[in-house]
């Protein structure tokens, strides 16, 4: 079961030209907390954040607790599935998701007359 809170507190889409750009705002978890995944123009960011509480230690108060969400986005340009890159530091965890080469933009050159 999904959480119903949604953990992703906040989301950015960047189109950056060349490439799609992510930023996802994911406190409290690790690399290994979270999945992401790529189908038919879908991007699909799951995460789980197990309780952590020490062996031999009582709880008192708890802010952040065990959760599990799953969050899709679908794309607004072709990406090239094999080259997308993901990574995550300070609680950040950031896509770039290069086009595929139809959907980069193109300058045409305007010759006189």
């Amino acid at each position: 079961m999904l959480s119903r809170w949604n953990a992703l507190e906040q989301v950015y889409v960047r189109d950056a030209g060349d490439d799609l750009q992510i930023w996802a705002e994911v406190p409290g978890f690790n690399a290994e907390d979270l999945q992401v995944s790529f189908e038919q123009n879908t991007l699909l960011i799951r995460g789980e954040r197990k309780d952590a509480t020490p062996e031999g230690y009582g709880v008192r108060r708890k802010e952040r607790s065990a959760l599990r969400f799953a969050r899709a986005f679908t794309l607004p340009a072709r990406v090239e599935p094999d080259k997308i890159e993901a990574k995550l530091q300070n609680g950040i965890l950031e896509l770039r998701l290069p086009k595929s080469a139809e959907e980069r933009p193109r300058t045409i050159s305007v010759k006189a007359a």
